[in-house]
């Protein structure tokens, strides 16, 4: 079993990566596993004067990270950055059509100082009713399949692996991703779809949801057709 996931965070990973590709590998799992070190001192090319520059992460995210499927992607909350979490990217992500449908998992070395520091916020009154009801809203909408703390993160990250149903959207774009320069033989219906190479037509589903449903339909059309006696 194949797998890959990325792993968001502005600390080096390259250890604890090593040994989640170990242990994914005992379980049966061949795990492909990346880092994307945003809010990295020593990684300037998302920064400005220090800080997270989001068109910068936007950029590099699409230059280096978007040409493969993930089935999972792992965010540090603590981005050493005070107007960018990784709640925030999630965010910044899901408002550009990234990584769309990808289940997301959320760590933090303090979590449940950070959810408890919005409700004493609340209670203090520091935060309105209005803030709180705000703030969880993003984290419903955000859409993460779970929220672990970080010092066993990455037996979280093989746990969800190990019990993920990949949707049909998911295998598509993983398919799709592995023959970036292919191209279909048959033409499809669709001129959205006819001619293009495996990369754009991954990158254009991933985009517009529309298209990505009609997509779907038209080659289960195509490949009921022709693996049944419908066309004789």
């Amino acid at each position: 079993m194949e797998k890959r996931c990325l792993i968001i965070d502005n600390d080096d990973q390259s250890a604890t990566i090593e040994k989640l590709i170990r242990d994914a590998q005992k379980k049966g799992i061949q795990l492909n596993c990346e880092q994307f070190n945003i809010g990295s001192t020593s990684y300037d090319e998302v920064l400005t004067n220090g800080r997270i520059d989001s068109e910068k992460v936007l950029k590099e995210c699409k230059k280096n990270y978007r040409k493969r499927a993930y089935q999972l992607i792992a965010f540090d909350w603590d981005l050493s950055d005070t107007q960018y979490s990784g709640v925030e990217i999630i965010r910044l992500f899901n408002h550009n059509k990234l990584f769309e449908g990808v289940p997301k998992l959320l760590y933090s070395g303090v979590l449940d100082e950070h959810l408890a520091t919005v409700i004493d916020e609340f209670k203090n009154e520091k935060k309105s009713r209005n803030d709180l009801i705000a703030y969880l809203k993003v984290l419903i909408r955000v859409d993460i399949v779970d929220f672990v703390k970080r010092d066993n993160y990455e037996q979280e990250i093989l746990k969800t692996l190990l019990n993920q149903n990949e949707t049909v959207d998911m295998i598509v774009e993983d398919e799709l991703r592995k023959f970036p320069d292919a191209r279909f033989r048959q033409q499809f219906v669709s001129s959205s779809f006819s001619g293009k190479r495996f990369s754009e037509l991954a990158d254009l589903l991933a985009e517009n949801d529309q298209l990505a449903t009609r997509f779907k339909k038209e080659l289960i059309q195509q490949v009921i057709n022709y693996i049944s006696d419908l066309s004789e």
